[in-house]
């Protein structure tokens, strides 16, 4: 699933959920590692997705295409662990223990990526806003990519709620999330304490998935 989306998005478009698709305005970027003087130095072995998808050299298109290449693989993590919790949930509905934890435990190694992508995108506007203002006007003003990053932000978190629910619910399994949790979600929460005054800028007050096609424009 997480491939698929990547296959599906598009320069303009982007997947929220299996039943939200948002079309934007094209975006002028700039590569992501260009951040990087905004980047704490123990973040960079810290930040478990770092390495691969931002950093310098990277050849991967949330570097090469900026902000619109992290949000495709923020749609593409939030899919494909949303996928592994409806599969999850569909086997504890058919009363299957087993397979309720095989998926769940193909959740568990993806979901804090939803911390991880955040700041990276927090670190992009940062940046922008201070060394590129007009590129950033524009990108503040595209208000359908705004709703976009709103719900795919919206929807993570939610994911993770029910996954965390399913956790409590399957104790054999709490180990890896207490290891995922240590090792990898904690450090990026506290980055978001301070950088989340960031993505409030960003975020589109009032949007939720009822009400999100009112604020799109044409």
């Amino acid at each position: 699933v997480h491939e698929t989306t990547h296959h599906f998005n598009t320069h303009n478009m982007v997947l929220i959920d299996p039943e939200i698709v948002i079309h934007y305005p094209t975006i002028q970027t700039y590569r992501s590692q260009d951040f990087l003087p905004l980047v704490p130095e123990e973040a960079k072995t810290k930040i478990f997705r770092y390495s691969t998808y931002v950093s310098p050299g990277s050849g991967v298109s949330a570097n090469l295409s900026g902000i619109c290449g992290i949000m495709d693989e923020f749609s593409a993590y939030r899919n494909g662990t949303r996928a592994a919790l409806d599969a999850a949930l569909a086997a504890k509905a058919q009363g299957n223990e087993k397979r309720t934890l095989d998926f769940l435990h193909e959740a568990l190694p993806t979901y804090y990526a939803c911390y991880e992508f955040r700041i990276f995108i927090s670190w992009y506007l940062e940046y922008e806003a201070k060394n590129k203002p007009d590129l950033h006007k524009a990108l503040m003003g595209n208000s359908n990519f705004r709703v976009a990053f709103t719900l795919l932000e919206q929807g993570f978190l939610e994911d993770i709620k029910v996954m965390e629910q399913l956790v409590k619910e399957n104790p054999s399994v709490k180990w890896q999330y207490d290891y995922y949790e240590k090792d990898h979600a904690l450090y990026c929460k506290e980055l978001l304490k301070k950088q989340d005054k960031i993505l409030a800028t960003f975020r589109m007050p009032g949007v939720t998935k009822v009400n999100y096609k009112s604020f799109l424009s044409e």
